[in-house]
């Protein structure tokens, strides 16, 4: 799901205050009232997190709702809504039928979602290629699926792609065609390129470079070394273009990081140069880090990890220390990398940044933001440490919130599990959570803690409005009452 669903949990409150409970009828009232500030458009384009919260919950009784809004005319909400459907379908799958009857900006978004997803199959490419509606970047991008998979694709239409006054189609294609060892592709484009504004060449140039270090066109290395040999050739082409031979050629990589490196390197370069080592997938010598020399600690600490990395050793500990440094730009990063990282080596830095929530419980944003994302992390390769940590953290504590709040980015059942085990004595913000989780998970609740839920629904509870779009339609659910409630919702 969408990274910004965690933050932004984080940054609202969540305190019940004691109060009596709503009748049920009013509570389903006021729940399809929350629930249509998500199906109709906000001006405020509020509406759009609400739909990727109903999404979150994975409940296949949300169908009839996205196989509405798959008509909206907002390509947004039809985005949300076919995806919706697939992820509740099973298995999950696309609909082609519907995926087929939207304009072209609205495919190719849920392809490219769909394919990252996993939520197409290989049967369905065929059927999707074989259709005249299937816009020509949707159809780019299930070639370039094709052509990882090291499936035969049709080399003709690439070409005719190449050609395309659209530099985004013409971008892809050619990158494909470098693939396929056909470079020539690359020249044309740049040509296409020759006499428009530097900004908008520059961000095509960035575009392609990306493209090509995606597909691994390695057929395309000369032309990169051509390319950044130019005179005046921009910084961020510059950056992306060494990023991109690092992977296709570390030798040809390592060239040109030294080149613009430079003998005497800014603080900024060194940052920007030690974070391509850093971010290359390549087999970065620990030697190539020695010319990052300074005093400043964040290009210590890169210097250190990018070693560790290098020689094969724990790199755990370096992940760590730059974390600790709250740069925002290492950061990214190392989240991504985090991914990438053997699953022993991670959990002992999640594990890090949610225990340390423990040694100062004053809320600070972007600690608890970070346990937050670590919390939905480890759960995916760790979850009993998860668990654990839950089940034994102060009750009503930062920490206790900031692992219920990342339990609401799994799946696995065990998240309401663990939080149905937990003592919930009143209306803080830690019982709130679980309260929800447990009604995501469960099947059946209580009388007490179903009318609970619909005062959160109602808005009584000052809930963020994530987490009140899916407690509305929760409550709906545990009510029984979404046969009755739907058509006044949808109509």
């Amino acid at each position: 799901m969408p990274q910004w669903f965690l933050p932004r949990l984080l940054a609202l409150a969540l305190v019940l205050p004691a109060m009596s409970f709503t009748a049920v009828g009013d509570s389903v009232d006021a729940a399809i009232r929350q629930l249509r500030k998500a199906i109709l458009r906000q001006r405020d384009g509020s509406h759009l997190p609400r739909l990727a919260s109903l999404r979150q919950l994975d409940d296949p009784t949300l169908m009839p709702v996205f196989e509405h809004l798959a008509t909206s005319p907002e390509w947004q909400v039809q985005v949300h809504a076919i995806l919706g459907m697939a992820e509740i379908t099973e298995p999950s799958r696309i609909s082609p039928d519907h995926l087929l009857r939207l304009g072209s900006l609205p495919q190719e978004t849920i392809i490219a979602n769909a394919i990252d997803m996993q939520l197409i199959a290989p049967d369905q490419f065929a059927v999707l290629l074989d259709d005249e509606r299937l816009g020509e970047m949707s159809r780019l991008l299930l070639l370039a699926e094709l052509i990882l998979l090291n499936e035969p694709v049709d080399i003709e239409l690439l070409r005719h792609s190449a050609s395309s006054t659209d530099l985004r189609i013409s971008a892809l294609a050619s990158s494909l065609l470098a693939r396929h060892g056909n470079p020539s592709a690359l020249t044309a484009f740049a040509n296409q390129l020759t006499g428009i504004a530097s900004e908008i060449r520059n961000q095509n140039l960035i575009l392609i470079l990306e493209m090509i270090r995606q597909y691994d066109a390695r057929a395309a290395t000369n032309w990169i070394v051509d390319l950044l040999a130019q005179d005046g050739v921009h910084t961020e082409v510059a950056y992306r273009g060494t990023l991109t031979l690092l992977e296709l050629d570390i030798q040809a990589g390592l060239t040109a990081w030294n080149e613009f490196l430079g003998e005497n390197p800014t603080h900024r370069q060194l940052v920007r140069y030690g974070l391509v080592l850093l971010a290359s997938k390549a087999d970065i010598p620990a030697s190539a880090y020695d010319k990052l020399q300074s005093d400043e600690e964040l290009i210590q600490i890169m210097v250190q990890l990018g070693k560790v990395a290098a020689r094969k050793e724990d790199q755990s500990e370096a992940f760590i220390d730059l974390l600790e440094l709250r740069h925002r730009k290492s950061t990214i990063w190392a989240f991504m990398a985090l991914e990438e990282l053997e699953a022993e080596q991670a959990s002992v830095v999640y594990l890090h940044l949610i225990d340390r929530l423990d040694d100062d419980q004053r809320e600070q944003p972007q600690r608890t933001a970070l346990a937050i994302r670590a919390v939905s992390a480890l759960m995916e390769i760790r979850p009993q440490l998860v668990l654990e940590r839950l089940a034994r953290a102060k009750d009503n504590s930062i920490t206790q919130q900031a692992l219920l709040l990342g339990l609401f980015g799994t799946d696995n059942p065990a998240a309401g599990q663990a939080a149905a085990a937990l003592t919930r004595i009143g209306f803080d913000r830690a019982d709130s959570l679980a309260l929800i989780l447990m009604a995501k998970h469960i099947q059946m609740l209580e009388t007490r803690d179903r009318d609970i839920l619909g005062t959160i629904a109602s808005g009584g509870g000052r809930v963020s409005e994530s987490l009140q779009t899916q407690a509305a339609w929760l409550y709906l659910r545990h009510s029984g009452a979404i046969p009755s409630a739907l058509p006044q919702l949808l109509n």
